[in-house]
């Protein structure tokens, strides 16, 4: 999915819903449509949706797929599974991408993202962090959760640190 494409599902998803949703997106998605990356991604994935998703939502979602013909988990919550990894703050930093009709849409912010993007560390989370270029800043904000992060995977942020520590001596 691209750009366009993203926002005319949320728009087609806000036309169906009957009650107000506000939803938070991470990963691809994000960095399409609140950063302004060109890349595509196969789905948009929500960290987290107010309130939370229910039949009638999933039932929009599957509407939506039908009508503008996508995959039926165009959007998921499958990073959902990664919100511990969130600083408990994380609400405080994100972006509004914007109202869609009765659905409302935020994007994580760049530090949270990032952090995200390091915490997976697949191929695609190395090539996102090298297209959001991260400052001194956003990485020492990295730094400052390792602790956390060790406390929810210890390996995952050694991985960190030393991706980290390899990068500084670039």
């Amino acid at each position: 999915m691209n750009r366009d494409e993203i926002l005319a599902a949320l728009w087609q998803l806000g036309e169906l819903l009957t009650q107000d949703v506000e939803i938070t997106v991470a990963g691809g998605a994000a960095l399409i449509v609140a950063f302004k990356i060109d890349r595509g991604t196969a789905d948009v994935d929500a960290v987290e949706a107010v309130p939370r998703v229910d039949q009638e939502f999933r039932q929009a979602v599957q509407e939506t797929a039908e009508l503008l013909e996508l995959n039926k988990h165009w959007l998921n919550d499958s990073a959902k599974g990664f919100a511990d990894v969130l600083a408990p703050d994380f609400r405080k930093r994100r972006l509004h991408v914007g109202n869609f009709n009765r659905l409302r849409v935020y994007s994580l912010g760049r530090r949270d993202l990032i952090l995200m993007k390091l915490f997976a560390m697949r191929a695609q989370d190395l090539e996102d962090l090298g297209l959001l270029a991260p400052s001194k800043e956003e990485i020492g904000f990295v730094r400052e959760n390792l602790e956390r992060l060790g406390r929810i995977r210890a390996d995952q942020a050694l991985r960190i640190r030393l991706y980290l520590e390899q990068g500084e001596g670039k």
